[in-house]
């Protein structure tokens, strides 16, 4: 396996995993190499991705494929591995731009999602998908945005998908994440507290959609001001939700569900760097989020994070 590996996706799951999904970060070949726990370390990794540039979050779907994207400023791709386990020649990504493949059978672009500086992303069973990037604030300019993907035709179980036209990646909306005071226009930069709202992305806005059909979502942030930046850690107010936005995430994934007092809850975990973790409770319905007396983490809550596309 090559030295610059990135994030790593266990296959067919976590406890039990024969094998691994990994990103390379420095190089275009590799961009994605197997990884085949039953073999020796010297010669388990197979190339399986050629032409990324930066490939860094990559994850296993619950609808059986893989999903790596780039992390490469605001035309990074994200691109969906079929039946993964099959592939034994490398796949080349030959035009980033169009999304255009040596096997598309095998590897699609999902444009759907949108073209981002992409960190980290996190998926509900259904295909519903949060993501972000790693931008930080600086001279002036806004940190990235969260952004959640809801699918047209969501994944409802079953077998696997092998064939990419049937995967809930291939058509949906996108949101971006506004965060006010409840009832308030104070949203946008700056902005530390309040109720988080799913905002549709504009796609008729000046320059988001490029000419191969490319959302540009640092476009759709800059023109609908979807913010996320860093501020103080704080715990829900009695009325409802009190949201505070870090200024960039490292990575990101889907916590425990919950129920409880008839509401149900899930949680976001972000991490910057490899110390700090956020922990992001979400109800399913627009219900006031129960503090956690007694926990020791930080956590950073987050209303109808999930589901309400609202």
């Amino acid at each position: 396996m090559e030295n610059a590996a990135d994030q790593i996706a266990m296959w067919p799951d976590d406890e039990h995993p024969t094998h691994l999904f990994v990103c390379d970060e420095e190089t275009s070949n590799p961009a994605v190499q197997r990884v085949d726990l039953s073999k020796p370390a010297s010669c388990n990794a197979t190339t399986i991705v050629t032409g990324l540039v930066s490939c860094d979050p990559v994850r296993r779907t619950p609808w059986g494929t893989i999903i790596v994207a780039e992390e490469a400023g605001a035309t990074g791709g994200l691109y969906e591995i079929v039946d993964p386990l099959s592939i034994n020649t490398p796949i080349t990504v030959t035009n980033r731009t169009a999304g255009t493949t040596s096997d598309p059978l095998h590897l699609v672009k999902r444009r759907a999602v949108g073209s981002l500086l992409f960190e980290s992303f996190a998926i509900e069973h259904d295909g519903t998908m949060i993501y972000g990037n790693e931008l930080a604030p600086g001279l002036g300019n806004a940190g990235g945005a969260l952004y959640k993907f809801v699918p047209a035709v969501p994944f409802t179980g079953g077998g696997p998908v092998t064939i990419p036209a049937v995967s809930p990646l291939a058509s949906g909306t996108i949101f971006g994440l506004r965060v006010a005071a409840s009832g308030s226009s104070n949203w946008g930069q700056g902005a530390e507290i309040g109720k988080g709202r799913w905002t549709v992305v504009d796609l008729g806005g000046a320059n988001v959609v490029d000419a191969s059909g490319n959302v540009i979502l640092r476009t759709a942030q800059s023109l609908q001001k979807f913010t996320f930046r860093r501020s103080s850690i704080r715990e829900p107010a009695a009325s409802g939700c009190r949201c505070g936005q870090p200024s960039r995430v490292a990575a990101l994934d889907l916590g425990v569900q919950s129920e409880g007092q008839g509401r149900r809850y899930r949680s976001l975990i972000f991490t910057r760097g490899f110390t700090d973790i956020y922990e992001a409770l979400s109800a399913a319905r627009r219900t006031p989020l129960p503090g956690r007396a007694g926990s020791r983490a930080p956590r950073l809550h987050w209303h109808d994070a999930i589901h309400d596309p609202a």
